[in-house]
């Protein structure tokens, strides 16, 4: 429902630049990892955005340098990496742009999110998973619009031949007790040869409050159906991760009713047996915590890093943890309090926080933060894009 909320203020930038500026230094940022002077950080694609206009940047994390505006985008944009090709998804327009950083980036492929029956507009896509040339899409509908339901929850895309759109769609089963239709379908993780999707089940007819457990539709890919479903204990899934990629299980962060910011002990962080396809329940419940936990990464099965939010008066905060899934217990605070953390990620043993929205009293401004994966605090000052980040992805060497 993130992006949903945000969707509200966000417009499209119809500009085009003429084509990426020299990298130039990162101001704020730690010192590059590494002592034998090889490459040891990754490359990232990041979106920005402070929800008027929007950029694509890439950043460079063994040399702290960065491309600020490879490329326009709309403000409210998700970015995914697949085969050394770059995926940003227009939520506001229901536009896939493609982009190839072997060959200069630009132009981009676009393929309208959309057919006949569904306009682009409508579609609000969440998130995006790469076959060959299908591309499997979540479809979470956009404000007010009730054109997305069970039997259009995901979509498929022919990566083949753009000008189609939407080819056909996967559909989902809504839960019983969600009235309008819409499953909510979020986001996607590929594990195992099987397709796992985030089904957050939250009744637009009651301010999008959850209206009951959520759910992991099971997909084959190949097939481009729905093997079956987990049904899960928490409440409105925000993240899920699969520690060390084995397969085996799934941590899945849950936000519970997000609007309130008040824990209830439905929400938390789940884990999951992915290979009996069955939840084991709430490892840790946001009253536990002392906060909705609002994003998660896992790269192994003990810790997991997340945001936590809280209210105070009307102001919202979020705040960095670090969670020992066996004891079910929290770190000192790590980095924050920001006023929006669109994701956490970790990678090549590093922590990136994304910092977005516009830094309230006592907040820390908006960027990218980056330290060690290993509890201790982040540094406080981050890594400027120039707009504040909102969603990125790793691009392989």
């Amino acid at each position: 429902m993130r992006t949903t909320l945000v969707s509200l203020s966000l417009l499209l930038v119809a500009a085009c630049v003429d084509g990426p500026p020299e990298p130039t230094p990162g101001p704020g940022m730690p010192p590059a990892g590494g002592t034998d002077g090889g490459p040891v950080g990754p490359l990232l694609a990041v979106a920005t955005s402070d929800f008027t206009s929007g950029a694509l940047a890439v950043v460079d994390l063994d040399r702290r340098i960065l491309d600020q505006r490879v490329d326009v985008i709309d403000p409210q944009a998700v970015v995914r990496v697949h085969g050394g090709r770059v995926y940003v998804l227009d939520q506001t327009h229901g536009v896939l742009r493609i982009y190839n950083p072997q060959a200069g980036w630009r132009p981009p492929v676009e393929i309208a999110v959309g057919s006949a029956q569904v306009p682009a507009a409508q579609t609000n896509p969440h998130d995006i998973h790469v076959e060959g040339d299908r591309a499997y899409v979540t479809l979470y509908g956009a404000f007010g619009s009730t054109l997305i339901t069970g039997d259009r929850a995901i979509g498929i895309l022919d990566l083949a031949d753009p000008r189609r759109g939407l080819t056909g769609f996967v559909p989902v089963a809504v839960a019983p007790r969600d009235s309008d239709n819409n499953p909510e379908a979020d986001r996607l993780v590929s594990c195992g040869g099987r397709l796992y999707v985030t089904l957050q089940d939250l009744d637009r007819n009651d301010r999008y409050r959850p209206a009951g457990p959520a759910r992991l539709a099971v997909i084959d890919p190949a097939r481009a159906q729905v093997l079956g479903y987990i049904q899960l204990a928490g409440h409105n899934p925000t993240a899920i991760a699969v520690p060390g990629g084995d397969c085996r299980q799934a941590m899945v962060a849950h936000g519970d009713d997000q609007l309130s910011a008040m824990p209830t002990g439905r929400g938390g962080i789940e884990r999951v047996d992915l290979t009996g396809m069955r939840s084991l329940g709430l490892l840790v419940t946001d009253a536990a915590l002392g906060g909705n936990v609002s994003t998660l990464d896992a790269a192994e099965p003990g810790v997991a890093f997340v945001s936590l939010l809280s209210r105070r008066g009307m102001e919202f905060h979020h705040e960095i943890f670090a969670v020992d899934l066996q004891a079910g217990q929290r770190s000192g605070r790590i980095l924050g309090p920001m006023n929006y953390v669109p994701a956490v990620r970790v990678t090549h043993g590093q922590l990136l926080v994304l910092s977005a929205g516009f830094a309230g009293a006592g907040q820390l401004r908006p960027g990218l933060y980056v330290g060690r994966a290993d509890g201790k605090p982040l540094p406080a000052q981050p890594l400027d894009l120039g707009l504040p980040p909102i969603s990125l992805d790793v691009i392989p060497r």
